[in-house]
Order: structure tokens, then C-alpha cells, then sequence
């Protein structure tokens, strides 16, 4: 009987590293409408300034700062009200001494303007004049050319996660396409002569399949899909045929159950019949000692204990990263 030579954790992840540093996943180019959830495969550099003019957070007017200086509830400062913008519009509109521009949130700011005065501070007396009762500093109240993004900023990197805040800042860049990595494909092999699908009545002795389910889950939750899976007897031919054709399907292995060294755990016969390597076979971990890594070709496959918790603690710990 062949029995576990334990690794740490810390040594365990480093022979993962080091046996698959070489290990790619494929890429495709996906739009961004449908890549939510998508790992990007490139970085993002910004090809424009945003925003790309300057431009009100406010809803108020556009005034010189300095103009405003000593306004107050009993002082104010009068200006002359020369002309309104609306969202959207280009403005060849310049203030000039003593004058205001009204200027809705997101409207561009004039040119002569350094600065916005909330509406909330100022009392309009009639169509041409305001008071305007606070202060402002220079470029209070505006967001400035390439203030959010400027061209040839790294706004996404390789890697990253597209969740909707970054589909959103594609969006506003213009990229209506990007090229994300392929799901990771796995397959799942839960091993046991007692092992039946969730869907057959369990007779006595039976447990159902919980781990090809919960692993399953775990897989789509980290950007990956199961492309087979299998329950299979406790029989080293049955294994190493299930085995041969998850690899040739799959990128990743999962075999829950058959890793330990008793009398009808057949993983690592199964691995070593197809010519594969073995890594690691045991780790000092609680729960999920008798862990199995292992190797055929390029291809990792990860040899799990049987017991659900067990099988979980080893998927987060050493397949998830």
C-alpha cells in the first residue's frame, strides 16, 4: 500500500505554479454587450479624454470666480445674464466681465467661464440679472477635459473581471468589442460504487451525487463551465476510460472521491495508467489530506476526497487560484 508524502499548503501551490506556469487558455473577441462576467485577454487604453470638454456637475451658472468674491446673503454680487446653454449643445458663447451663463449638469462651459454657481445660491431678479449669493473658487462645481480618463491612460487591465461598472466605462470609451479569454472547460468525475444522481431514488447503502453539483457551481462562479461529467464505479478500467475521455474534452480534471490510498480508491492508478505524472499526493490540510495533483501531457487534473467539505476546501484552495 502506498502511502501519502505530505506537502505544506505553501509547498503545494508552488509545484502548481511551477508545473503549469506554460498553461494558456484561448482567447476569442466577444462583444461588450455579451461579455459580462468575461476575463479581458487585453489591456484598454484610452484613445480619448473624458470627459472630452469641460463641463458642469451642477446645475447653475457659469460666472469668472473672481467676481464672486465677498457674496453673501446681505452682499450679493450682481451679473448680467447673457444667455443659457442646454445639454448637449456646442457653445461659442464667451463670458465676459460681470456676466453669467446658465449652464445645466453636464453642459458644456463657456469659454471666459472658471467656474459654476450652484442655482441653490443664486436669486435671478429678472431676465437679465442674477444675484448671486456664495462665493466660488476656480473650477468649483467643473469636471475638466481628461479629468476622468485621458487618452493613453490604462483604464482596464489584462485579467481583469468585466462586471457591469467596466462594461460601462467600455461604453464610454467608444468600444463596442473586446477580446476576453474562453471559458476554462472541466470536467467532473465523482468515483463510488454507492455515488447516483440526484434525480434516482436512493436505496440503502446509496448516497447522492453532491459533489459533481457543488463543484459545478464553484466552476461557473470562477468563469468556467463543465463541459463533462460522469459518476463512475469503483473500478480502476471504468475510471481510467472515463478519465481518458474528460481529458481529451477539458482543460481541468476534477475526480472526487478515489484519492486516499484504501483498498478501492483507483485515482492515482488511473492517472499513473495514462501516462501521467504524479505532483502531489497528499497535503497537510484539514479537511483534504489525501489530495491528488497530478499531471497528463499539459493538462492539470486534481484528484479531491470524497467528503463534500472536504472537496470544496480543496477546489478554493488550490484549483479556484
Amino acid at each position: 500500500m502506498e502511502f501519502f508524502k505530505i506537502k505544506s499548503v505553501e509547498e503545494t501551490k508552488h509545484i502548481i505554479e511551477k508545473q503549469f506556469v506554460n498553461y494558456t487558455i484561448s482567447t476569442c473577441v466577444a462583444k461588450t454587450k455579451d461579455c459580462a462576467g468575461m476575463v479581458l485577454a487585453e489591456d484598454i487604453k484610452s484613445k480619448i479624454n473624458i470627459p472630452s470638454y469641460p463641463r458642469s456637475t451642477v446645475d447653475g451658472y457659469a460666472i469668472k470666480s473672481a467676481e464672486s468674491l465677498g457674496a453673501s446673503d446681505t452682499i450679493p454680487t450682481f451679473l448680467k445674464l447673457i444667455d443659457s446653454i442646454n445639454i448637449g449643445e456646442l457653445s461659442n458663447i464667451k463670458v465676459g466681465a460681470g456676466e453669467a451663463v446658465y449652464v445645466p449638469t453636464g453642459g458644456m462651459i463657456p469659454h471666459g467661464a472658471d467656474s459654476v454657481v450652484m442655482i441653490e445660491y443664486v436669486e435671478k431678479l429678472d431676465n437679465t440679472t442674477i444675484a448671486i449669493h456664495k462665493p466660488v473658487s476656480v473650477k468649483e462645481n467643473i469636471i475638466g477635459i481628461g479629468d476622468d480618463i485621458k487618452i493613453g491612460e490604462l483604464v482596464l487591465e489584462k485579467g481583469k473581471m468585466l462586471t457591469s461598472k467596466n462594461i460601462g466605462v467600455l461604453a464610454a470609451l467608444g468600444i463596442s468589442q473586446v477580446e476576453v479569454f474562453k471559458k476554462i472547460k472541466f470536467a467532473v468525475i465523482s468515483t463510488g460504487d454507492e455515488i447516483i444522481d440526484i434525480e434516482e431514488e436512493a436505496m440503502p447503502g446509496q448516497i447522492r451525487d453532491i459533489n459533481s453539483y457543488t463543484l459545478n457551481a464553484s466552476i461557473l462562479s470562477n468563469f468556467g463551465e463543465t463541459v463533462y461529467r460522469k459518476i463512475v464505479e469503483d473500478s480502476i478500467s471504468a475510471l481510467t476510460g472515463v478519465l481518458k475521455e474528460a481529458i481529451e474534452l477539458s482543460d481541468i480534471v476534477l475526480i472526487s472521491g478515489g484519492s486516499s490510498v484504501g483498498e478501492r480508491d483507483y485515482a492515482l492508478e488511473a492517472i499513473k495508467s495514462l501516462s501521467g505524472e504524479i505532483l502531489i499526493h497528499g497535503v497537510g490540510i484539514k479537511p483534504g489530506k489525501p489530495t491528488i495533483v497530478g499531471k497528463i501531457g499539459n493538462k492539470a487534473i486534481f484528484g479531491l476526497p470524497g467528503h463534500p467539505v472536504s472537496t470544496i476546501n480543496i477546489f478554493n484552495v488550490f484549483v479556484k487560484p
